[in-house]
């Protein structure tokens, strides 16, 4: 039997969303791991002792978004096959995504504005100016934001209205 075209564009919003998830997470490790281990990068550890409760969970919070994204697209895989159980879970994930992207942006954005006065201290030579770098961390937040939530909203409105007949 044919699939809807709604079943395969959540599917693969799905897919897509997950596909961030996994690379944004190894990609926070693999920063905290500069940061715990190499000269440069542990200059700028004070700066987040600043915001302790982040950083005493930061590689928790990255290894449940890891998690969290394999299984979100395993389910993804078993929703293309009509599984009740798939579309119950991709909905309680966007639910939690949606809230994990609000708190994220907002970590991210606390984040980068303690950092730059860390990395003006360091005295790099040809780094741009406070506001700048305010900006730049400003532009990713909201364009990290937006390439998980907008796709989170969507895939929302379709798992509302899909009932399969199977789990």
């Amino acid at each position: 039997m044919k699939k809807p075209l709604s079943i395969k564009v959540v599917a693969g919003v799905f897919i897509f969303t997950s596909f961030l998830m996994i690379v944004g997470s190894i990609s926070g490790l693999g920063i905290l791991y500069l940061f715990k281990n190499f000269p440069l990068f542990s200059k700028l550890i004070p700066a987040f002792s600043q915001i302790t409760p982040l950083t005493l969970h930061f590689s928790l919070l990255l290894s449940i978004q890891l998690g969290a994204g394999i299984l979100i697209l395993v389910a993804s895989f078993h929703f293309l096959q009509g599984k009740g159980w798939a579309r119950t879970t991709l909905e309680v994930f966007t639910w939690l995504g949606l809230l994990y992207v609000i708190v994220f942006t907002w970590g991210w954005l606390r984040v980068w504005e303690i950092l730059i006065p860390q990395l003006e201290k360091l005295k790099i030579p040809n780094l741009p100016s406070r506001t700048v770098l305010s900006s730049v961390g400003k532009i990713l937040a909201g364009v990290i934001f937006l390439l998980n939530f907008i796709p989170l909203i969507l895939i929302l409105k379709f798992l509302r209205k899909i009932k399969f007949t199977h789990s």
